[in-house]
């Protein structure tokens, strides 16, 4: 944010951090399609961990970007995270099916 500081281009900070918060859900959204076992058996959200590795490492060269990545990019990658981190936060507060009860569930399937 400094760098959009020093060229006076603070006002546009807002729309790559929206866009990246969407994207965000977008990928999430379509991860769960792909795999729906994420939706209901995962213990940990790998999906999403892949999601934010991924943002990480489209934020982590952010100076070296040319003029208008350096403004736009790192904030999209932003985003992303805070919605990434919003998901893992709210992954761990959902409740969860014991052990036991998955385990009588899958016995009376079979």
């Amino acid at each position: 944010m400094s760098y959009c500081a020093h060229e006076k281009k603070l006002f546009l900070v807002p729309f790559p951090l929206i866009f990246g918060f969407v994207f965000a859900g977008i990928l999430k959204e379509t991860t769960q399609e792909v795999s729906p076992i994420i939706k209901q058996d995962a213990e940990v959200p790998w999906h999403l961990i892949a999601i934010a590795a991924f943002l990480t490492l489209l934020k982590l060269p952010g100076p070296h970007y040319p003029y208008w990545g350096r403004i736009f990019i790192p904030h999209f990658a932003n985003g992303g995270l805070l919605r990434v981190f919003l998901m893992i936060y709210f992954w761990y507060q959902r409740p969860k099916k014991s052990r036991l009860l998955q385990y009588v569930e899958s016995a009376e399937q079979n």
